[in-house]
């Protein structure tokens, strides 16, 4: 190794903002500064207000990290004021403002494959090995690069209050739904998020919450930046579907601390759309994972834990939502899907028993690995030790 000094890198960290991709690098760069190695988070002001106060925690711990803010160019980009995060554009029409680099893509084909020379790989960070061995070891052999798995990089949030101060922003009331956790039995509830840019119709969103109240069980349901938010509120008024589940389902319409309330006892069951943090997120949980993917890689995800880990069940979605088609999706998930993929996972039979148990050996596997000795932490180290011998050619 190089006699470059640890204590001499900077590691940048510069995340999408968007809730659901910012604190999992915010995750990643706290992994890092552990490791006392210097680590910057470049980010805009309202978007650092999700994970301040965790970065305060790790700064008082001794951890060298700090948070650098930039401006952003709301008005320039035509966005209204303080519009500084994807889930946070008031309309789908608007979201090319936000990101304008993807204009270089504008009149491209969708199916014609092309190589920019001298472009690295993308190399994925956050899984671990012992879910992906054979495809980890195919992506090396095909691309010639090496892949360090160094994740699940949520398990660096290990007590109440590091998960509880992972998204701070729009979350105040962790303690209340916390505690109407704790009123139900284990593995009793379902939990239910597509993710910050869920681009579900309202109509489809009807039916998954007509499956909810069919099974009867406890849920927590976050709507979050839900397409077509303005339908989805009057249908709620108008139906009384909210005084018909008070009992024993909460409808949460911001964001909340995620691996907080996956971590409770309580949790049974995932509903996800499949983004691969929230994937990680219930693998850690050690839940089995009800799958509805809706765009980009998530059916991919979606084979991953249904074909080969063999944790989850599909509700059945087929097609992709397009972003600013998504007047044009038709309802994929019947609630009658809703409901029997539940009663798979949650019932009373031998396959609840087969998915439980395959869950919870998955969320020990994930634990170990980032522990000291396991494949994660020491690929960590092998990884900040080739960036402290890199040399520029």
């Amino acid at each position: 190794m190089d006699s470059t000094p640890l204590c001499n890198l900077h590691f940048v960290f510069v995340p999408i903002m968007a809730p659901g991709h910012l604190l999992p690098m915010v995750d990643m760069a706290k992994m890092f500064a552990r490791r006392k190695v210097k680590v910057s988070i470049v980010t805009t002001t309202l978007n650092s207000i999700h994970f301040q106060a965790s970065i305060d925690r790790e700064i008082q711990s001794g951890s060298p990290i700090q948070i650098l803010h930039v401006p952003f160019p709301w008005a320039e980009a035509g966005l209204p004021e303080g519009c500084e995060s994807a889930d946070a554009v008031p309309s789908m029409d608007l979201l090319s403002n936000f990101t304008v680099a993807e204009k270089v893509h504008e009149g491209l084909s969708y199916d014609e494959k092309f190589l920019v020379p001298g472009m690295p790989h993308r190399i994925e960070l956050r899984s671990f090995e012992e879910l992906e061995a054979e495809y980890v070891k195919e992506y090396e052999r095909v691309t010639g690069n090496k892949v360090w798995c160094v994740g699940p990089v949520s398990l660096c949030n290990k007590d109440y209050t590091e998960k509880a101060l992972r998204n701070k922003r729009n979350w105040s009331d962790e303690d209340r739904y916390v505690k109407w956790l704790d009123s139900w039995p284990a593995r009793s509830v379902i939990y239910v998020c597509l993710g910050s840019l869920n681009r579900a119709t309202p109509e489809q969103l009807i039916e998954l919450g007509l499956g909810l109240e069919a099974t009867k069980r406890p849920f927590i349901w976050v709507l979050g930046g839900a397409y077509g938010r303005e339908e989805m509120e009057k249908w709620l008024l108008e139906d009384g579907f909210e005084e018909r589940v008070k009992e024993r389902g909460i409808l949460i319409k911001g964001w909340v601390p995620q691996v907080l309330i996956l971590s409770h006892r309580a949790i049974g069951a995932f509903l996800t759309h499949c983004g691969w943090n929230s994937t990680l997120e219930g693998i850690c949980a050690g839940v089995p994972l009800l799958t509805f993917p809706l765009f980009s890689e998530q059916f991919l995800n979606e084979k991953i834990v249904v074909q080969v880990v063999e944790n989850g069940v599909s509700l059945g979605a087929e097609s992709v939502v397009h972003l600013g088609e998504e007047d044009k999706a038709r309802v994929q998930v019947t609630k009658e899907n809703v409901a029997d993929s539940i009663e798979k996972v949650m019932g009373e039979g031998k396959e609840k028993q087969v998915f439980m148990e395959r869950a919870r050996n998955y969320a020990d596997m994930a634990k170990k690995t980032v522990e000291e000795g396991g494949s994660s932490y020491k690929n960590m180290s092998l990884l900040i030790q080739d960036i402290a011998s890199f040399k520029m050619p």
